[in-house]
């Protein structure tokens, strides 16, 4: 899986670089942050689910499994989650945290951590989240 913080004060983004197959780590320097005309994603759950969606992006996909993250659009970030039904979108004005380790970003988040810091403690505990740490700030 991997782990996404957001950091709404400062208005960052972070990700780690895990790839994972079950119990294998496959990657630790994997980019997934996705930037195209349209938005830039940065989600987690399935590689087909994750790539169907940004590719039908703004049309709503039905899933086979969940997927779940943000989209920027225009310097405003939006929690996106998706599952067999289609997806939704909301924009975010708070702290969030997505995917496996989640709790842990979250927790960090909101005892003062950057959004990187939060990713890395959230690395500490969640086997499926860590190698290299990508920030992605907004304007």
């Amino acid at each position: 899986m991997t782990t996404i913080a957001y950091n709404h004060k400062d208005k960052e983004i972070a990700v780690d670089g895990r790839v994972t197959r079950g119990s294998t780590i496959c990657d630790d320097n994997c980019n997934k942050v996705v930037k195209t005309k349209q938005a830039s994603f940065i989600l987690s759950g399935r590689v087909s689910d994750i790539d169907k969606v940004i590719h039908a992006f703004p049309d709503n996909v039905e899933l086979n499994s969940a997927v779940s993250g943000f989209v920027i659009l225009e310097d405003a970030v939006y929690w996106f989650a998706g599952d067999d039904t289609g997806w939704g979108m909301t924009e975010v004005t708070y702290n969030e945290a997505a995917g496996s380790g989640s709790e842990f970003a979250l927790t960090a988040l909101d005892m003062g951590a950057t959004a990187k810091q939060a990713v890395k403690m959230a690395a500490k505990r969640d086997t499926m989240t860590g190698g290299k740490i990508r920030v992605i700030k907004l304007k």
